[in-house]
């Protein structure tokens, strides 16, 4: 791939955000109130109250206890709290087709990554892939969006042909832990490239997703590339339901 186009991927987070405040009325994620020509995405009352996590400071956390004897993991990060008005946020990225939020949300985690002491950057930041059905009916993966973001200010490129979704699964919304577990059971592989394997091979890997419930989706794809690739994996998340 030319340096030219390598250049365009790498800004096109930006370049969307900015075509698309041209085009759409600018209207705060949360409270719908229109935005004064400073504000982006969000109004001053509504990100002065975003119910941030603080887990990037926290050894121990919350987010991190729910993988505990499952898998091995080094840190999870979340941004904000699933609650209230502000699951608006992830609604509005995920069904809402705001990109830009989604990539500003994932600048704004990568700042908050970068604040914990023991941060060590990641080799390769890997969103969770959608099946190719779900992502041709929706235009796009939220956790890749969300990924760019992270990588724009954490470094790190981000890696979306290492990791696959092999099997189409219902949505996990309303599911218990279990039924989520055995939803995505096998649902993902990696890649066996002999390239992307040698460069992934005891690497870091952050790996990305909008919301962390009970983690199963992001356990079994712990689980595949720690088992393939020898890895260590971190997790970053927009959101975490308590």
């Amino acid at each position: 791939m030319g340096t030219r186009i390598k250049t365009v991927i790498k800004h096109s987070g930006r370049l969307l955000c900015r075509m698309t405040d041209l085009f759409l009325p600018p209207l705060c994620a949360v409270c719908g109130k229109e935005l004064l020509g400073f504000e982006k995405d969000l109004c001053l009352h509504c990100r002065a109250g975003i119910p941030f996590t603080y887990f990037w400071k926290t050894q121990n956390n919350p987010a991190e206890t729910v993988f505990w004897g499952k898998v091995s993991i080094e840190k999870v990060y979340c941004l904000f709290f699933y609650v209230n008005k502000y699951k608006k946020l992830v609604h509005a990225v995920k069904y809402g087709s705001r990109l830009p939020l989604g990539f500003r949300l994932g600048r704004m985690l990568g700042y908050k990554i970068k604040e914990d002491p023991f941060f060590v950057p990641p080799d390769a930041i890997v969103p969770v892939p959608l099946h190719p059905r779900k992502k041709r009916k929706r235009g796009f993966n939220q956790s890749e969006i969300i990924a760019r973001g992270i990588a724009d200010i954490t470094g790190g490129r981000v890696e979306t042909r290492c990791l696959k979704r092999k099997r189409f699964t219902p949505t996990q919304t309303l599911k218990d832990r279990n039924s989520r577990w055995k939803n995505v059971e096998k649902a993902f592989s990696v890649s066996s490239a002999k390239k992307r394997k040698a460069e992934l091979t005891g690497r870091h890997i952050l790996l990305v997703d909008d919301v962390l419930t009970t983690g199963a989706t992001l356990e079994a794809c712990c689980a595949v590339l720690m088992k393939e690739y020898g890895c260590t994996v971190s997790i970053a998340t927009l959101a975490f339901v308590e």
